[in-house]
């Protein structure tokens, strides 16, 4: 009887071994087919919308120059104006989308040119640790790291109430960590893990990402104290 009983736990196990190992797998290929999405859409911004909007400033600023009465002149700089704004807008969302310096200078030239639009955007003072001699990794690791770093920053910047915010990347023996500390005002983490399983709230898509390789991800927070994400990747899965 005891041998029946140990064979049913076995193959229980199993089972359930089974099921986590697909529910991986399935969420690795959402996450895979979402970048793939973000790339493409962020390329046709680029090259469709983005060029046709430079030709409609080259136009307007070349119209501007002709000799017209002031108030149309007025007119097309307004046009101007907006268009490059509209421009702007365009590139930030490209880039936002799917940075190409990821795919042209790696991780960590990323994350620095995230941070200053960061600090520029949120008015959060942004400081980033770092060893010198960093090296590329592989893309679904960098595209992943970003994304903990972007997903982390926005989170900070939304509901911590935070003067600063510091990013540090740490290359060990066995593993890499990337830490996400803010100094705001934190929370209750068993209050917020309670809440995200009935609302959705909370760093679900951090966790998958850091799950897809190998890897982990902790939040520690206490309320007035801040908030770190601090997540852990095998090197051998980089």
């Amino acid at each position: 009887m005891d041998g029946w009983k140990w064979f049913d736990r076995f193959v229980l196990f199993k089972s359930i071994k089974a099921s986590e190992i697909e529910k991986q797998q399935t969420a690795n290929r959402i996450i895979q087919a979402v970048e793939i999405e973000r790339s493409r859409i962020s390329r046709e911004l680029h090259d469709s919308i983005g060029q046709a909007l430079y030709s409609v400033l080259i136009g307007v600023k070349i119209v501007s120059q002709l000799k017209v009465d002031e108030s149309v002149r007025e007119h097309f700089l307004q046009v101007e104006n907006l268009t490059a704004k509209a421009l702007e807008e365009v590139k930030r969302i490209s880039h936002d989308l799917h940075p190409s310096t990821l795919d042209d200078l790696g991780l960590i030239p990323s994350i620095r040119v995230y941070l200053g639009q960061f600090e520029y955007t949120f008015g959060i003072r942004t400081k980033f640790n770092h060893c010198d001699n960093f090296r590329r990794y592989n893309k679904d690791t960098e595209i992943a790291l970003y994304r903990i770093c972007q997903e982390a920053l926005t989170n900070a910047a939304k509901y911590a109430q935070t003067p600063e915010v510091e990013v540090s990347f740490l290359e060990e023996t066995t593993s890499v960590r990337l830490i996400i500390q803010d100094f705001g005002q934190g929370f209750q983490v068993k209050q917020y893990d309670d809440n995200a399983k009935t609302e959705g709230i909370g760093l679900i898509s951090i966790r998958e990402r850091a799950n897809s390789l190998g890897g982990k991800a902790l939040i520690h927070s206490q309320p007035d104290k801040g908030t770190s994400v601090e997540v852990t990747i095998p090197i051998k899965n980089m």
